[in-house]
């Protein structure tokens, strides 16, 4: 284990410490911190994004889930995300273009073929 790893243990155990007691403020300080550490870390995005978006920062929000998903093209929890954002902000257009591209990495995906007006079985 190198001394980054270990760090990115330990901020990220913090980080769900403080989300649990609703402590949002010391969670993104600690998600912060881990990103800087390492600017690549995705899992420290995730965490600034679901932060944010507990807050009702959805701006700050689809920004930390843009930088996860340049990081990690595959994250489809992350791609969902944005897409419910962009549809909480009344941005249709931009909901229906991530929702789709969401099904086709994920064509089984309920909710958003459901969203997209897509019939499934």
């Amino acid at each position: 284990l190198n001394v980054i790893c270990v760090f990115h243990i330990i901020l990220s155990f913090y980080t769900k410490l403080y989300i649990k007691i609703n402590q949002f403020e010391k969670a993104l300080e600690a998600s912060m911190i881990a990103v800087k550490l390492d600017p690549e870390y995705f899992e420290g995005w995730n965490n600034i994004a679901r932060i944010y978006r507990e807050k009702q920062e959805l701006e700050q929000a689809l920004n930390a889930y843009q930088r996860a998903l340049e990081i990690n093209p595959e994250f489809l929890e992350g791609l969902e995300a944005i897409a419910s954002i962009h549809e909480e902000l009344n941005e249709v257009d931009q909901a229906i273009e991530i929702y789709n591209k969401f099904l086709v990495l994920n064509p089984d995906a309920a909710p958003a073929a459901a969203w997209c007006g897509v019939t499934y079985g």
